[in-house]
């Protein structure tokens, strides 16, 4: 692993707030001095049951659910796919998606958590690992807005490319996405 460790999270979820159903986490780690997605020896991706989520009162936002209807064939295929499952299975893939997570975290000197937007991801995380009386595995100074580094470097995400195999709305293929972004970002303030 990474002496300097980024780990690039995403989550895809039923709507915009902490409280919103989430149907899947990716978290990816990389270089932070050498970003690449050439290789990615390690990642960690769950996809998160609904029905324990609803049970619990997490919403499901109705605008969000009609995005949800229009988009790919891909990503929502694997939403129907994990769709029903009981509260053990949601708690069990909370569980190992933050404990390797974790583990990476401790193998490193540095870390910095990154997201796209600090108002999202982070608080829905936050919000799930409250959930199965869980911490998050990092300190609130770790996290970092990948959307707000790339607008003071002048990098727009519609200049980077898209991997090959990019899914549209894949938590995963928007990790390794948004390590492109930051890389350009490196790039752009000469690093």
């Amino acid at each position: 692993m990474y002496k300097r460790l980024g780990i690039m999270l995403d989550t895809e979820t039923f709507g915009l707030s902490a409280g919103s159903v989430c149907t899947e986490i990716a978290a990816v780690p990389f270089d932070l001095k050498n970003p690449s997605i050439k290789e990615i020896p390690q990642y960690v991706r769950g996809y998160l049951p609904v029905d324990p989520q609803l049970n619990m009162g997490r919403t499901i936002d109705a605008e969000t659910l009609s995005f949800w209807l229009t988009e790919g064939l891909a990503a929502r295929t694997k939403i129907a796919e994990n769709i029903s499952g009981d509260h053990e299975r949601y708690e069990a893939e909370l569980r190992r998606i933050f404990r390797t997570i974790k583990g990476w975290i401790y193998q490193a000197d540095e870390v910095e958590i990154y997201c796209k937007g600090s108002d999202f991801d982070i608080p829905i995380l936050s919000s799930l690992v409250a959930s199965i009386d869980l911490k998050l595995p990092w300190k609130y100074d770790m996290v970092r807005d990948l959307r707000t580094i790339a607008k003071r470097a002048g990098v727009s995400s519609h200049d980077i490319t898209p991997p090959k195999d990019f899914v549209k709305h894949s938590a995963y293929s928007d990790c390794k996405f948004q390590i492109l972004l930051y890389a350009a970002v490196l790039e752009a303030e000469g690093e």
